[in-house]
C-alpha cells in the first residue's frame, strides 16, 4: 500500500497563498471575475464614456475602479498575515499529513482529522503547493518543498487514481 508521512511548519508565505486561494480564486467563476472581469468592464465603461463625451471626473473613476481588485488582493494579504502573527498556533505546531491509498489525515496541534477520498471535494495544485479542499469547508495543504524524491509523483498518481477527474485541477502525470 503506498503511503506517504509528511511533517511540516506553517509559513507565513503558505498561509497567505492559501487565503489569496480560498477568498479569490476557488471556483472558476471568482477567478475570472478577479483578474479579467474588472478590467473588461471597465474598458467598456471607458470606451462607453468615450463615445458619450462624458466629463474627465468619470474617467478619474474608471481609474479608480481599476484599482478594486488590486484593493482587494492587498486586504486579503493583509488580514491573512495579521491572522499568521496573531496566532501562535501557527508558530508552534507541526502539521503531520499522511496521504495513502484510503484517503488523507491530517493531524495538527491534538486535533486529528482522517477524510477519505469521496469526503474531499477538491484538490489542486498551484505552483507551490497542493489545495485539499475537504467537505466541512476546510483546507488543508502540502507544500511541495516537503515532498522529496517520488513524492511528488506518488501523490500525483494516488490523487488521479482516487479522485473522479472532475474534483481534480491543475493535476499532470
Amino acid at each position: 500500500m503506498r503511503s506517504i508521512r509528511l511533517t511540516y511548519q506553517i509559513e507565513s508565505k503558505d498561509f497567505v497563498r492559501i487565503n489569496i486561494w480560498a477568498g479569490l480564486e476557488r471556483n472558476t467563476f471568482i477567478k475570472i471575475l478577479f483578474r479579467y472581469g474588472f478590467y473588461t468592464i471597465d474598458l467598456l465603461i471607458a470606451i462607453f464614456a468615450i463615445l458619450a463625451k462624458m466629463p474627465w471626473g468619470y474617467f478619474l473613476f474608471i481609474g479608480l475602479l481599476a484599482l478594486f481588485p488590486l484593493i482587494m488582493l492587498a486586504s486579503v494579504v493583509r488580514r491573512a498575515k495579521r491572522n499568521y502573527a496573531k496566532n501562535r498556533f501557527f508558530q508552534e505546531n507541526k502539521v503531520t499529513i499522511k496521504v495513502d491509498e484510503v484517503g488523507i489525515c491530517e493531524s495538527f496541534f491534538s486535533q486529528e482529522y482522517c477524510n477519505t477520498w469521496d469526503e474531499i471535494l477538491l484538490i489542486e495544485e498551484l505552483k507551490d503547493l497542493f489545495v485539499i479542499l475537504v467537505e466541512n469547508i476546510r483546507v488543508l495543504y502540502i507544500p511541495k518543498s516537503v515532498l522529496v524524491g517520488d513524492d511528488r509523483a506518488t501523490v500525483r498518481e494516488l490523487v488521479l487514481e482516487k479522485m473522479d477527474r472532475k474534483r481534480v485541477r491543475n493535476i499532470r502525470h
